[in-house]
């Protein structure tokens, strides 16, 4: 008999509970699975920003990377506001965080100023089943298309076991796409690239860009610019370098650059979904490159390219 008698009937009588109520209500949703996204036909990259302090140095080139139908361009809920503010038009928004600063950055900062550009450019948005329903209802509500996909854990500890267990049995005949859920919105955003590339919806590309992720922290900065819509002056109010070093976040070096330990498990996840991908393709499928445009960083596994 276990000594842990509340964490176990904890996981047995509420977290399986709401487990399965979350997806039963993301699927009354107006949403389909991943797989009824449209295909990108002439897409020949792929570029995943991130929310590093990099991001800004890449504006331009993003802009005319948005412009260009070769390219399929994700954003997530932290940089949505900043690459729009740019006018850098997403393809695909990967959102993994359903709290409340997430709902509040669509809400305030997005919804009201760029739905128009997001609309003429056919912005879709994806996120896993857990996403909280308001956050549903608030994309639906302003008319962009919801993909889902299944966010599984890997490990064999009871909660992860218990959390896909729940996940299969709510699914049912319903949705397909199941993803590994590992380190930062980032990290998923590039298992999106790797499903859409199972399911044969990116036929052309031939590689995936890292924009913006640092896994670093560069003079204490942790963040790109982030742009927030203040009512009482009517504008948006810029911060370029964001700051945000605490003592709750233990900084370490790793390959010569100060980072945290976070960044660094996060660095580290990235690289074991990129050797998973490389070992899940299907047969006669050629995996994608994946590229990194820090040179000082990713180099000791990853490919490196300059946008």
């Amino acid at each position: 008999m276990s000594l842990n008698i509340e964490r176990d009937l904890t996981l047995q009588t509420f977290a399986a509970q709401w487990l399965s109520n979350a997806i039963v209500n993301g699927q009354k949703l107006f949403v389909e699975d991943l797989d009824r996204i449209h295909a990108f036909p002439k897409a020949e990259r792929i570029i995943v920003c991130g929310t590093g302090p990099s991001l800004n140095n890449d504006f331009a080139a993003l802009k005319s990377a948005s412009d260009d139908e070769r390219t399929v361009l994700i954003a997530n809920h932290s940089n949505l506001a900043t690459l729009l503010y740019h006018e850098i038009v997403p393809d695909l928004v990967v959102i993994t965080d359903s709290q409340e600063p997430t709902f509040l950055r669509l809400k305030r900062d997005v919804m009201p100023h760029f739905k128009g550009a997001m609309r003429r450019k056919h912005t879709c948005f994806i996120l896993p089943t857990h996403a909280h329903p308001e956050l549903v209802n608030l994309i639906d509500k302003n008319r962009f298309p919801v993909y889902m996909f299944h966010s599984i854990l890997s490990g064999d500890d009871p909660f992860r076991k218990l959390y896909n267990d729940t996940l299969a049995n709510a699914c049912g005949q319903g949705l397909k796409t199941f993803c590994l859920q590992a380190g930062s919105v980032s990290n998923a955003s590039v298992l999106i690239c790797n499903a859409l590339h199972l399911l044969d919806k990116i036929p052309n590309v031939s590689s995936v860009i890292l924009s913006g992720v640092d896994y670093s922290y560069p003079n204490g900065i942790t963040r790109c610019e982030q742009v927030v819509w203040v009512d009482a002056l009517r504008d948006f109010e810029v911060c370029e370098k964001p700051e945000f070093l605490g003592k709750e976040i233990r900084i370490v070096k790793y390959n010569g650059l100060h980072t945290s330990e976070e960044q660094v498990a996060y660095y580290k996840d990235l690289r074991f979904i990129y050797w998973n991908m490389i070992e899940n393709v299907k047969p006669g499928q050629e995996p994608f490159k994946l590229y990194t445009s820090q040179v000082n960083f990713l180099s000791d596994f990853l490919p490196v390219r300059l946008i």
